[in-house]
């Protein structure tokens, strides 16, 4: 049978209430096992859409109504053996459901509020789907990413979950290791969105450069643009159009998002940008050491004529120093190149970014190099976010 409006409607419920959970590492869980209330649907709906949760995972805290649930009795601030097993069990039936979201499944499982979490796994497990589609798609999927999904890029992809404090669980971690392909330019989300959303992705994708180092809030702005292109994602899924390619498609962009967003938060993003004629995904991190509570801005991003370059920065009293790299050796037409990003750079620098100098003298350059913010001490100076984010921007000039 056909899946009505309002069954739709409640389905993409379903998948917003899972998005947020691997967003916030499951703190609905968490939540729900302090309290000892059922892990029903009804619940986590109930616990993710109340405002008196705060924390992720198990590091919660709680009203004492929470939103009217009937819960046990609250437990104190130790957590013991058994609800730590408890939750990572959840979590794995958590992920289990994230990763059969799909139309046809939610449909022949018919979740009701009061299904609990590990009878919606199972029941999304044992759904049936169409295993010949699935299989030509999936085998797509090996093919695009055999190069990298290998032992060392997972390491990669961890050690970068690890620092940005999100949760290391396959979903995650498929994200990561999605991303940091993207950076290269090996693949490219951006345009699998853009074939996807249509006009909905590219209005978001033009104000994430746009408002790069101008808007007052880059970070929320950029967070509300991800979940604007989630849902739009997520309602073309439930759309009885949307081919099966498409859902498969849709549910690992999904994934990807979640870690998008989750690095967003940390002031870490992803922004598509063009270099060589190619749209790469440039990585902008802005941080603040956290002994000196010094601050510094870096990007990485990838080309196909000169390899993988980097930019660091920082400032202390009006003065800023900082650090070019390429992965590529000093060659001579590599050289003229690093040269010319830097002049570049600091030309763009100094026609927009106000209270700072900087002369080309004050940024070196490294060649056979990667890493380069590990190479820059972050200077306790005053420059906001906007400001360093502008800094940002000058690199995606000066490359460009």
């Amino acid at each position: 049978d056909e899946i009505t409006p309002k069954e739709r409607e409640s389905y993409i419920g379903i998948y917003r209430l899972f998005h947020n959970l691997k967003q916030t590492d499951d703190a609905a869980i968490g939540a729900l096992l302090r309290t000892g209330a059922e892990l029903t649907i009804g619940n986590l709906l109930t616990a993710t859409r109340s405002n008196k949760v705060e924390g992720r995972g198990l590091d919660v805290q709680i009203d004492e109504d929470f939103a009217g649930l009937v819960a046990g009795k609250r437990r104190g601030s130790a957590i013991d053996d058994q609800i730590r097993t408890a939750f990572r069990t959840a979590q794995a039936q958590a992920d289990i459901v994230y990763d059969h979201l799909e139309p046809e499944a939610l449909h022949a499982a018919k979740p009701q509020e009061e299904t609990s979490l590990p009878e919606l796994a199972q029941a999304l497990e044992q759904a049936e789907t169409n295993a010949e589609l699935e299989r030509s798609y999936y085998a797509q999927e090996q093919m695009q990413w055999q190069h990298s999904f290998d032992a060392r890029g997972a390491a990669a992809a961890a050690e970068e979950l690890v620092r940005f404090d999100a949760a290391l669980t396959a979903v995650n971690l498929e994200g990561m290791q999605r991303i940091r392909t993207d950076r290269s330019g090996r693949t490219n989300v951006w345009d699998e969105m853009a074939r996807l959303a249509g006009h909905v992705f590219d209005e978001a994708k033009q104000e994430l450069v746009e408002t790069l180092g101008e808007a007052e809030d880059y970070r929320q702005g950029y967070i509300n643009r991800l979940d604007h292109i989630g849902d739009a994602l997520t309602r073309m899924m439930m759309e009885e159009t949307a081919s099966r390619l498409d859902v498969a498609a849709i549910g690992l962009i999904r994934r990807q998002l979640t870690v998008t967003r989750r690095l967003a938060a940390q002031n870490s993003f992803e922004i598509p940008v063009e270099v060589d004629g190619q749209e790469v995904s440039m990585h902008v991190t802005m941080e603040t050491d956290r002994t000196t509570r010094g601050r510094r801005i870096s990007a990485t991003l990838s080309t196909i004529d000169h390899g993988d370059l980097e930019m660091a920065l920082t400032e202390s009293g009006g003065q800023l120093t900082g650090l070019l790299t390429s992965s590529y050796g000093s060659e001579e037409e590599q050289r003229q190149f690093m040269e010319g990003v830097r002049r570049r750079l600091t030309e763009e620098i100094g026609r927009t970014v106000q209270g700072v100098q900087v002369e080309e003298q004050d940024i070196g350059i490294l060649y056979r190099t990667t890493n380069a913010a590990d190479k820059v001490t972050a200077g306790r100076g005053t420059l906001d976010d906007r400001s360093l984010l502008r800094l940002a921007r000058a690199f995606i000039v000066s490359v460009g």
